[in-house]
């Protein structure tokens, strides 16, 4: 199949382009550095030529309120453009919890705008709700951090790895839509201040982490469960501290 991947040079889109080549298939990589942007609408057209399918892991350049107008004309753009080229298939990367986040945050609330946008639109599609990837671990931290103190949320999230999150975006783009969501996530469920904890240690970071039930994250205050997926969620394979071995082994 012909599969366009929006957002198709970054950290997700890059690997979901690998992998799709690797079962075969003939995956474009559309972002501006090769002409298309999705929010302009520019190459839109040339590009989605052809396609069969198209697997859209862009996100809006700012995680704030601006996001809801991102979202709104990337996806109106795509929809529209893969209407008029006869793509058969719409795959779209969203977040584990976006119904619930959106109720607090001006980006979610974006996320949540994309989805419906495209449940509502003209193209057969499938969503893909991840989990938090291991790679922004340490961006998370960061966003948390008083002095050498890293306040953290006593939530529960499953977190996975990058490779995983896109070969679980490649599994959706070659089947048939669901017309619906489906959600993946990694094989076990961390607090997020343990998690973060193992992180920092495993890099040699002093910095020490504090469990605090009143702790934001992204701003947002979290239940228990809001991070983690419902019953049914596809599991991916790699665990944590392989991939912290992994990371560690390539620095």
């Amino acid at each position: 199949m012909r599969i366009v991947v929006i957002g198709g040079t970054g950290f997700v889109g890059s690997q979901l382009v690998h992998a799709l080549d690797e079962h075969g298939h003939d995956a474009v990589a559309a972002a501006p550095s090769t002409g298309v942007n999705a929010f302009t609408g520019e190459g839109l057209a040339e590009v989605l030529a052809g396609a069969d399918v198209v697997a859209d892991v862009s996100n809006s350049p700012t995680l704030d309120d601006a996001a809801v107008d991102f979202f709104r004309t990337a996806t109106t753009n795509l929809l529209d453009a893969e209407k008029a080229a006869g793509v058969r298939h719409h795959v779209a990367l969203s977040v584990v919890g976006t119904d619930r986040l959106a109720t607090q945050s001006g980006y979610f609330q974006g996320k949540l705008l994309q989805e419906k946008l495209i449940s509502e639109g003209p193209i057969p599609f499938t969503i893909v709700r991840a989990t938090q990837f291991f790679e922004f671990i340490k961006t998370l931290a960061d966003s948390a951090t008083e002095g050498d103190i890293v306040r953290m949320p006593t939530a529960l999230f499953r977190p996975m790895a990058g490779a995983d999150v896109a070969e679980g975006v490649a599994i959706s783009a070659v089947n048939e839509p669901v017309n619906g969501i489906v959600e993946i996530g990694g094989p076990e469920v961390f607090k997020l201040s343990d998690a973060i904890s193992t992180s920092l240690t495993a890099r040699g970071d002093s910095r020490r982490v504090v469990a605090d039930p009143e702790a934001r994250y992204w701003g947002i205050a979290l239940d228990e469960r809001t991070l983690v997926p419902a019953d049914g969620a596809t599991l991916f394979d790699t665990r944590f501290e392989e991939w912290i071995l992994e990371a560690a082994a390539k620095a």
